[in-house]
């Protein structure tokens, strides 16, 4: 096989020549490192990694201090709940068999009916009213079946007002959660408890 000089493209005249007879360029073939160029690229794959993971640490962080809502656990005595941290129940009405908590805006309440401590013409009633928000436009959000009882919520009627019923026939009782939003009834339906 003909070779020919790579700088000035004479003819090679002998298979073992070291160095163009022309040009005297060299013919020696340089062999490559491939092992370092192999490091390198590894080297450089686990700094991108590692500069990923900072980035996502460091953008969960903040997005944590930030922008996540804060929850806190309220302990009514009766029940519990998560809701956020900026909301503070306190007793509102104490009823026939039933107590009421609600925050300083009285727009978010919790009622929780005992049945062991009520009369049968109570319940009765309390029966009627259930029906009252149960005929509201009712959707699942997330699970919870939600009524928007905005139109007709007696000395509250025109205030949003999303409502949602749990019961524990168990423990004989009932908790009416009512919130301007959907999503703050859903968080405090979704984390009730009962502790009586």
């Amino acid at each position: 096989m003909v070779k020919y000089c790579p700088k000035c493209g004479a003819e090679i005249k002998r298979e073992d020549a070291q160095f163009c007879d022309k040009c005297g360029k060299s013919l020696r073939v340089k062999k490559v490192n491939t092992s370092r160029g192999k490091s390198t690229n590894k080297r450089k794959r686990v700094i991108v990694g590692a500069l990923i993971l900072i980035v996502a640490v460091a953008g969960f962080i903040c997005y944590e201090s930030f922008f996540a809502e804060h929850l806190k656990t309220v302990d009514i005595g009766v029940a519990s709940f998560n809701c956020s941290d900026d909301l503070n129940f306190t007793m509102g009405e104490i009823g026939e068999g039933y107590v009421r908590y609600q925050d300083q805006s009285d727009s978010y309440s919790v009622k929780v009916w005992d049945f062991s401590q009520t009369s049968f013409s109570y319940e009765e009633g309390l029966s009627l009213a259930n029906e009252v928000i149960q005929d509201c436009p009712s959707y699942y959000v997330d699970g919870i079946l939600i009524y928007n009882s905005t139109a007709n919520v007696g000395e509250h009627a025109g205030d949003a007002r999303f409502i949602t019923l749990i019961e524990d026939s168990g423990k004989n009782m009932q908790a009416q959660i009512s919130t301007p939003t959907p999503e703050d009834t859903v968080l405090i339906a979704k984390s009730f408890e009962f502790l009586a």
